[in-house]
C-alpha cells in the first residue's frame, strides 16, 4: 500500500507541477517567460560568488532550434544590483545568463548549476528547452559558464507537461519524465514506476520506432541487458532504414578517437543525412564538437573551414570562448585575437 501511495504521489508530482525556476542571486520577470516577450532581470552580486567583484559583464544566451545568439543588454547598476532586459525572439526556447569579471576569467556558475531558464507555453516548458538543457548539463554549459558537466543529470524542473501534442515530441517528453523519476527517486522505489511505464509501452498493439528507442535506452540504463538487446534487434528488423541508423552515425562521431577520425565520421553523417531545417541544430552541434577537437589539435585551417557556414551567433559564441582559452594558454595569439575581434564586432552590431 505504501509503495502504491508513493507511486501515485510521484505521478502527480511529475505530471502536474509547474516548472518554475528560481535563483538566489538572479530574479527574472516574468518568471515563466514566453517566446517574443521582453524579460527583465536583476542580478545581485551580494548573493553570488562575485560578491566582492566590480564591473560584472552580463551576457544572455538565447537558444533556438537552429543554434543560439548572444545578447549584451544595457545594464543599470544600483549598488550591487545589475538590472536590464532582453527581448526574446519568437523562436527562443531556452535562456541562459552568463555573469563574469576580468574579461571572462572569473565566472559565477551558480554553484555549478548555471542560470538556465526555460521558455514556456501553456505554463509548461517548451519541448526544445529540454534538448538544450540536456546539452548544457552534458558539457556545453561547462565551456560557456563553467557549469558542472553531469551527463546523467536532467534539469531540476523537468516536470511539466509538454506544450505540444506531436508524437515525436510526446516521446521526448516521456523520456524526460522517466529520466527525472530515475534521477530523483532511484533510491526510493522509482524503478518499479519506470518498469510499469515500460511494460505499458511493450503492450501496445503496434509499436513505433520511438517506442522501441525508449525501451532499448531504458532497459540499458536499468542494466536489463537481455531485454535491451531483444528490442535493439527488433527495431533494426522492423525499421531497417529507421532513425536508429542516424543515431548510430552520430554516436560514431563522438566515439572516434582523434580529430581526423571524428571529422571522417562527421563527413559520413552529413553525406548520409544532409541537414534540413528541422534538424539543423543537430548538424551544427556535431560541427561545433568536431571543430573544437580540431582546434585542440591545432588544426586551425580545418577548424575555420568547418565552422564557416554556422550561424554567426553560434560562430561568435565559439570564437568568444575559444579565444579566451587560447589567450590563457598563450596559444596562437594572433589567431585568438582575430577570433575575439570577430566575436566582439558581431556583438556590437547586434546591440
Amino acid at each position: 500500500m505504501k509503495k502504491m501511495t508513493l507511486i501515485a504521489i510521484l505521478l502527480i508530482s511529475i505530471t502536474s507541477a509547474n516548472a518554475q525556476v528560481k535563483f538566489e542571486a538572479l530574479q527574472v520577470n516574468p518568471q515563466m517567460p514566453k517566446a517574443g516577450q521582453t524579460v527583465s532581470f536583476k542580478y545581485n552580486t551580494k548573493l553570488s560568488s562575485l560578491i566582492d567583484k566590480k564591473n560584472v559583464e552580463v551576457l544572455v544566451y538565447l537558444f533556438n532550434e537552429e543554434g543560439s545568439k548572444i545578447a549584451e543588454p544595457k545594464i543599470v547598476k544600483t549598488g550591487t544590483v545589475y538590472a536590464g532586459s532582453v527581448k526574446l525572439d519568437s523562436n527562443t526556447h531556452c535562456i541562459a545568463f552568463g555573469f563574469s569579471v576580468d574579461e571572462n576569467k572569473i565566472k559565477d556558475n551558480n554553484a555549478g548549476k548555471g542560470y538556465i531558464i526555460p521558455v514556456y507555453k501553456n505554463n509548461a516548458p517548451v519541448i526544445v528547452y529540454y534538448i538544450w538543457a540536456s546539452r548544457l548539463y552534458s558539457g556545453y554549459g561547462q565551456r560557456l559558464f563553467d557549469m558542472k558537466s553531469e551527463p546523467e543529470k536532467k534539469p531540476p524542473d523537468f516536470r511539466g507537461r509538454p506544450a505540444t501534442a506531436s508524437r515525436s515530441k510526446e516521446l521526448s517528453w516521456l523520456f524526460g519524465q522517466l529520466s527525472f523519476c530515475h534521477q530523483c527517486y532511484k533510491k526510493k522505489d522509482g524503478d518499479p514506476l519506470i518498469l510499469d511505464v515500460l511494460k505499458k509501452i511493450e503492450n501496445k498493439p503496434v509499436l513505433k520506432e520511438g517506442d522501441y528507442n525508449i525501451l532499448v535506452q531504458w532497459y540499458t540504463k536499468l542494466k536489463m541487458k537481455p531485454l535491451a538487446d531483444s528490442f535493439s534487434t527488433a527495431i533494426k528488423e522492423k525499421f531497417p532504414n529507421g532513425n536508429w541508423k542516424k543515431s548510430e552515425m552520430g554516436n560514431a562521431i563522438t566515439k572516434a578517437k582523434d580529430a581526423a577520425a571524428k571529422k571522417a565520421a562527421l563527413d559520413a553523417y552529413l553525406a548520409a543525412y544532409p541537414p534540413k531545417k528541422e534538424d539543423l541544430s543537430n548538424a551544427n552541434f556535431y560541427k561545433t564538437y568536431v571543430a573544437n577537437q580540431l582546434r585542440k589539435e591545432k588544426d586551425y585551417a580545418g577548424f575555420n573551414k568547418l565552422i564557416k557556414d554556422l550561424p554567426m551567433a553560434e560562430k561568435a559564441s565559439i570564437y568568444n570562448n575559444i579565444s579566451w582559452d587560447m589567450a590563457k594558454e598563450k596559444e596562437n595569439l594572433q589567431e585568438a585575437k582575430r577570433m575575439s575581434y570577430e566575436a566582439t564586432s558581431w556583438a556590437k552590431k547586434k546591440k
